[in-house]
């Protein structure tokens, strides 16, 4: 399903005279608060790497490119430009094992 997700962004993308896709968000869903959390594929870092490199590979069948977004910590709208947002050294190893 994300593969087929990825050929339709591929087309809407294409479609609109662009080459690259803004997509997919990858963030991990670290708190209900978060005002992005919608975008973003899944809560498990295993499940959001495979679904991710599905779609990419969908997006990619027609040359578009794909930018991963809001890799880590990326936790709330609100002050989001001054907010220094802390992660434990458990949140850091569950965020760098969302490998590509």
């Amino acid at each position: 399903m994300a593969y087929e997700n990825g050929l339709a962004l591929d087309r809407e993308v294409r479609g609109r005279g662009k080459d690259v896709s803004l997509s997919p968000g990858i963030n991990l869903h670290r708190t209900p608060l978060g005002g992005r959390s919608f975008e973003y594929m899944a809560e498990d870092p295993c499940l959001i790497a495979a679904m991710c490199v599905s779609e990419i590979q969908g997006l990619q069948q027609n040359d578009i490119a794909a930018c991963v977004k809001h890799f880590a910590v990326n936790n709330q709208e609100t002050r989001r430009f001054d907010l220094l947002v802390g992660s434990s050294s458990r949140d850091i190893r569950l965020e760098g094992s969302v490998t590509l």
